[in-house]
């Protein structure tokens, strides 16, 4: 038999990140079995590997603060050369934009130069305040849109409960009557909750709609019947009003003789 094609007994592999102490020392705590791990075999104990120089939960905590210590060391290194590199750039900058500047300066008195340079920095400022003010109006124009979205979805979940309150009570001569779109909501809700179960029932047990929702000929019969009968019944005759009280054309007070 080739030994490379033999069917070995299958491993399980678990890895997973560890992101406290504890979590750290759970896992410690069965590679080593100091913790109550019921399928172990305490013989096999001894078989347990750790890829690295540590053999107790001690030395596994010692190991991992190094390395902590060597990732946050080199970490700052990286941070204080971007930093030196960012005020090499900014030097740089600053030294350009002096030379472009000399040809504006070159002529003017002190006084004059000072007021450039301050008329320079106003003009900078103002720059950044503008920037600032577009992202700020482009984040309320962001909080606006999602506010207006919160609403509509609110009022959307809120015409949604009303209905669902009115198909629990609701007729299959009424729903017969109801338009295609609605009855296709209605069936969609229906399906989508709990509650409506009786109403769906109540539905399917009518004989008004076929199992594709649609109306069948005794429901469209009914609606016809349901409608004639509304048109068929008589006015109710109204009552006769009260005559209305006679109001005088002077509402002062008037004395003896007038």
């Amino acid at each position: 038999m080739n030994p490379h094609t033999h069917r070995r007994t299958p491993a399980i592999l678990c890895i997973t990140k560890l992101k406290t102490w504890s979590s750290v020392a759970t896992s410690g705590g069965h590679t080593w079995c100091t913790l109550p791990v019921p399928p172990a075999d305490r013989e096999r104990t001894h078989l347990n590997q750790v890829w690295r120089d540590v053999a107790n939960l001690d030395e596994l905590r010692t190991a991992i603060d190094q390395r902590l210590a060597l990732v946050n060391a080199g970490h700052d290194r990286r941070r204080a050369k971007e930093m030196e590199e960012t005020a090499r750039r900014h030097e740089e900058r600053y030294k350009a934009t002096s030379i472009e500047l000399t040809a504006f300066t070159e002529g003017l008195s002190a006084a004059q130069q000072a007021e450039l340079k301050q008329a320079a920095s106003r003009w900078r400022r103002e720059e950044e305040e503008r920037k600032r003010l577009e992202v700020e109006r482009l984040r309320q124009q962001r909080e606006k849109a999602e506010r207006e979205r919160k609403r509509k979805r609110e009022a959307l979940r809120e015409r949604e409960r009303a209905l669902v309150e009115r198909l629990k009570i609701a007729t299959p001569l009424a729903f017969a009557s109801a338009d295609v779109a609605t009855r296709r909501k209605c069936w969609q809700l229906m399906l989508g909750h709990d509650e409506l179960f009786e109403a769906l029932q109540r539905m399917d047990t009518s004989g008004f709609f076929d199992n594709a929702g649609y109306l069948r000929d005794a429901g469209r019969r009914a609606v016809v019947s349901a409608a004639d009968h509304t048109a068929s019944k008589s006015p109710r005759p109204r009552e006769p009003k009260a005559p209305a009280a006679h109001r005088p054309l002077y509402t002062e007070p008037r004395g003896p003789g007038m």
